[in-house]
């Protein structure tokens, strides 16, 4: 089964390098790899978690869980790929591009998480306050 079509496989090496080209076979050897990233994210993703699955709070997998272990992992694949002798700064610049388009930053999903954990936080405590 494939995770990603050969449109999508397609679209991202294009946004690598519009002029390259790909001999037979490596655009599907390309969705193979993806997945395999997919895998390991995931079970990074996994390891991250404090809390065993269906133990109660804190052991379902949050979006803001998804960020965190995403920004720890793309920075370890990016200083990874900085180090390496042959990389392309192109490919770097342009991933930087997207997840800056996105907005994504850690700082952001932790405020956003803050505030939501004192909303219930004050109203738990109403609640306490109206049983008393």
């Amino acid at each position: 089964m494939k995770r990603i079509s050969v449109v999508q496989a397609k679209k991202s090496l294009k946004k690598a390098n519009e002029d390259r080209q790909y001999g037979h076979g490596s655009v599907d050897l390309f969705i193979r790899c993806s997945a395999d990233l997919m895998d390991l994210f995931a079970q990074y993703l996994e390891s991250q978690m404090t809390v065993p699955p269906r133990k109660g709070a804190g052991s379902r997998v949050q979006k803001l869980h998804v960020e965190l272990a995403y920004g720890r992992f793309y920075k370890a694949l990016r200083d990874f790929m900085d180090t390496e002798p042959n990389n392309s700064v192109k490919v770097v610049e342009k991933v930087v591009e997207r997840v800056v388009a996105k907005n994504f930053t850690v700082d952001t999903a932790l405020k956003e998480k803050n505030r939501k954990l004192s909303k219930e936080l004050r109203e738990l405590k109403e609640q306490l306050g109206e049983e008393e």
